[in-house]
């Protein structure tokens, strides 16, 4: 927030240079501009003084009217009607990626003190959909990886809060030297970590959702040396440092110095107005958080309690019989116990499998150990030697090619994930429900070149938008695709020459070829593996000693939970979807029966009204209600 009081002396002064007439263009729905090589010429002092002109909080009318703005038609109709979100970053000078995180989140929990203070979490305010545990830990000062939605989050809901709310207001977004981010982390070498946050914390297209974002993109040359230059250029690959700000906002940058050359205003050093928070140092925002935590736990318990009076109530709701209308693509829908052959191979090595995790992690242990275990995740080993240029390397194989118009690889410690878009596609996320997810593993570990030569034939050939991912640590899972049925088998067609040399690594998965096959999961349900590793932890914690455990009982006390058959224990799974429940048997039954996965299996039907049912469906009586909705919609 800005000290205002501070810009209102400079404004009253009589050494001020009166350029307000420079507001004009901003004004009017103009949606964006960036300034560029202002060192020196008042462009923070523009914009402070911008903010007094726009912001609705406070009445600068008497201020403005004997200064130029007051001359234009547009004065009444703007001035003190907008949402200003303010960040100043002139400050900025982290030595480490760690420092410029603490930074960022002093300057976020500084704005929404401010608008926490100024609409709270009532219904009908900015933060009443947002997790208010989100909130107080930004208020805090502990926001942990929720950092980087912060910015955008707090953007979109405003823009909801003047779009619904307050029909006459606006939203603009001003920002003081953004470059100073990039800037100072490529002199202190964590250019791509700061790069790669960036990517997530300012939403692509953010200016769409505001009325005006105007931003400084100068740094402090002074400070870095020659080689600094080069480096940042070499790394980069710009014409101009500065455009590695705009590209966020798709801003246009210009010149302030050479369209307004009298605009050098000096009185900055003879006032205060440094970034200052908005909220009164004596606001106990200690006892707020404690009073607001207190809420947030009473109402989860109410609404934990409401639940299980729910299930316990309404038991037949979960125990209900599957409507014999719905198309019986999977043997495991509505199904209540299951019976598996007990002397086959493949049940006897998995069963042997549970006793050896069994016996490795318990008594002591935690639901994640173990996934680590059966996924042999070794943190600390790393696979990949140079994540930062394997990156680029990823980003950089559509340039040139018409067909796809988008692609974002990122790292995120343990996985480098790649998305590439089609022209013409205008879907999410590859990752998701419809797409078939395939994993591929080999033998050895250099699987760089394997994976990008992959990423090079899929776009070739692919007619659909799609995402991979590669491990940067030793795991299972070296490799994971997410493509659409009709892409899937040109994914086939470049590994099964690689089949001799590649491995079927992950015991709960079932196998085309070498190929491992499953979906994402919807909702709290993230992956197969770590579902499947939680129900392994659900049963361990139900048992005595290894040689009692049953891959059977295991699984039959799943369906049991699932039920709800077991309500005094079925909060886990309760929280999943009907799709999450039937991949999981389906998959058993390809392990324990087929043996690999064949054209008719569940996993390749490409029908995405069925996922979608699946995916939106708690119970068997939820599967029932949507089928009859989409039979009565058409859209079956």
């Amino acid at each position: 927030m800005i000290n205002y009081d501070s810009i209102i002396k400079i404004l009253q002064s009589d050494n001020y240079i009166d350029k307000t007439d420079c507001f004009e263009p901003f004004l009017g729905g103009y949606k964006s501009r960036g300034f560029d090589n202002c060192k020196h010429t008042g462009a923070s002092l523009f914009l402070k003084t911008l903010a007094c002109f726009l912001d609705k909080d406070i009445d600068t009318n008497d201020i403005f009217k004997n200064l130029k703005i007051a001359q234009s038609k547009l004065f009444e109709k703007e001035i003190n009607t907008y949402e200003v979100l303010y960040l100043d970053f002139s400050d900025f000078n982290a030595a480490t990626f760690e420092d410029a995180i603490e930074y960022l989140t002093v300057k976020l929990s500084d704005l929404y003190k401010y608008h926490f203070k100024k609409f709270g979490t009532k219904k009908g305010s900015i933060f009443y959909s947002l997790n208010k545990e989100n909130i107080l830990n930004m208020i805090e000062g502990k926001p942990g990886d929720w950092i980087k939605k912060s910015f955008s989050c707090l953007v979109t809901q405003l823009r909801g809060y003047v779009g619904d709310i307050a029909d006459n207001d606006k939203l603009a977004i001003l920002i003081d030297n953004f470059i100073q981010l990039e800037a100072v982390a490529c002199k202190n070498g964590y250019h791509w970590s700061m790069r790669n946050f960036l990517n997530e914390f300012v939403i692509e297209n953010v200016y769409k959702y505001c009325d005006l974002v105007l931003i400084t993109g100068d740094y402090q040359r002074e400070e870095f040396d020659v080689n600094f230059h080069e480096t940042f250029y070499e790394i980069t690959s710009d014409n101009h440092i500065s455009d590695q700000a705009y590209r966020y906002f798709c801003i246009h940058p210009i010149d302030l110095k050479v369209e307004h050359p009298e605009m050098v205003v000096p009185l900055e050093s003879q006032f205060h107005f440094d970034y200052q928070p908005f909220i009164l140092p004596e606001f106990d925002w200690v006892t707020l958080i404690c009073e607001e935590r207190k809420k947030i736990e009473e109402e989860k318990q109410a609404k934990e309690q409401a639940l299980m009076r729910s299930v316990m109530a309404d038991k037949s709701k979960y125990a209900i019989d599957l409507s014999p209308e719905v198309p019986r693509v999977s043997s495991n829908l509505g199904i209540r116990h299951k019976k598996l052959d007990k002397t086959s191979e493949n049940y006897l090595k998995l069963n042997a499998l549970l006793k050896e995790i069994y016996i490795h992690i318990v008594p002591n242990f935690k639901d994640y150990d173990v996934y680590k275990y059966f996924q042999k995740v070794e943190d600390k080993k790393y696979v990949i030697r140079n994540r930062e240029e394997f990156v680029e390397t990823l980003d950089s194989l559509i340039d040139g090619n018409p067909n796809w118009r988008h692609s974002h690889a990122n790292d995120s410690g343990y996985w480098v994930s790649i998305t590439y878009k089609r022209v013409g596609e205008e879907h999410g996320s590859p990752a998701n429900i419809y797409n078939i997810k395939v994993y591929a593993c080999f033998q050895h570990t250099d699987i760089e070149g394997i994976f990008v030569n992959s990423l090079k034939y899929l776009l070739q050939k692919c007619n659909n938008d799609f995402a991979a991912k590669i491990t940067t640590v030793e795991r299972s899972d070296q490799m994971c695709y997410w493509l659409s049925k009709s892409d899937f088998k040109y994914l086939e067609e470049f590994y099964k020459p690689f089949f001799s040399d590649m491995k079927q690594s992950l015991p709960f998965i079932a196998y085309k070829g070498e190929l491992g096959i499953s979906k994402d999961f919807p909702y709290r349900d993230d992956s197969h593996n770590a579902v499947q590793a939680r129900i392994i932890a659900d049963y361990f914690k139900t048992i005595t000693n290894a040689d009692s455990i049953d891959l059977e009982d295991m699984y039959n006390n799943y369906i049991s939970k699932w039920n709800a058959d077991l309500p005094e224990e079925s909060d886990e799974f309760k929280y999943q979807s009907a799709l999450s429940f039937v991949v999981i048997l389906d998959t058993l039954d390809c392990i324990l029966g087929k043996n690999e996965i064949t054209d008719d299996s569940l996993m390749l039907n490409g029908d995405d009204s069925f996922w979608k049912m699946l995916s939106d469906s708690m119970c068997w009586a939820d599967v029932n209600r949507r089928y009859a909705k989409n039979l009565d919609s058409g859209k079956r």
